[in-house]
């Protein structure tokens, strides 16, 4: 591992080895643990080396020779994020527009993602709120709502939230209405020096209660 690498986790190294044995203990131990002469604590991880390497070098942006000294090294390896869980939830309701004769319907959609470590454990999250109203033509009156979070776990590995790199939002047109439809999108960024990582979510909403994420689509009425 390079120098910059472990200079930057010298400091967590004293805490994460207590905390760590024990999150180890209960997240990755299988039944029927391993006694002496089996195999080694390392086969017994959820994500092969290949697989955590790929994952650290894609989402927690390590190089592949930190990535693979992070996979052996039990006081690092749970503070790297190696995948990203994206949830998307909507609830939907009936605007009162007495003086408008076409019927408005309102949506909220909310939008999650979670920078995980190789058991599941989540190290931060964004979350992005945004509602829209719509009746089937124009939409109106968006707003939105956005927050982070770090873990105790994210905190120990050195994770903390930056600031909020991306908020784009404007209406675009949707078969042939100037605002039919309307583009969103939340990026936030975490750090852990040497390392960054970012979080993005990108949100289309349309008159008619559809909807589209990065991660998914569908339907709020």
């Amino acid at each position: 591992m390079n120098g910059d690498y472990l200079k930057a986790h010298a400091i967590t190294r004293s805490a994460l080895t207590s905390f760590l044995a024990l999150t180890c203990v209960l997240a990755l131990a299988t039944p029927g643990a391993a006694v002496a002469g089996d195999e080694d604590a390392e086969d017994q991880l959820p994500m092969s080396e290949e697989e955590f390497v790929a994952g650290a070098m894609e989402v927690g942006g390590l190089s592949e020779a930190d990535a693979r000294d992070a996979y052996h090294d039990p006081d690092v390896v749970l503070t790297v994020p190696v995948e990203v869980v994206a949830e998307d939830s909507v609830e939907s309701e009936t605007v009162d527009s007495p003086t408008i004769k076409a019927t408005y319907r309102g949506c909220t959609l909310t939008a999650r993602r979670d920078a995980n470590n190789l058991a599941g454990h989540r190290l931060f999250r964004l979350t992005v709120e945004k509602y829209w109203e719509g009746n089937g033509s124009t939409v109106r009156n968006v707003s939105h709502d956005w927050s982070h979070s770090t873990t105790t776990l994210g905190r120990v590995g050195g994770w903390s939230f930056d600031r909020l790199t991306e908020s784009v939002g404007e209406y675009r047109s949707w078969r042939g209405i100037a605002r039919g439809r309307h583009y969103s999108a939340r990026s936030g960024r975490w750090s852990a020096w040497p390392e960054s990582r970012t979080l993005q979510a990108r949100l289309m909403t349309r008159a008619d209660g559809s909807w589209t994420t990065d991660r998914g689509d569908g339907k709020c009425w």
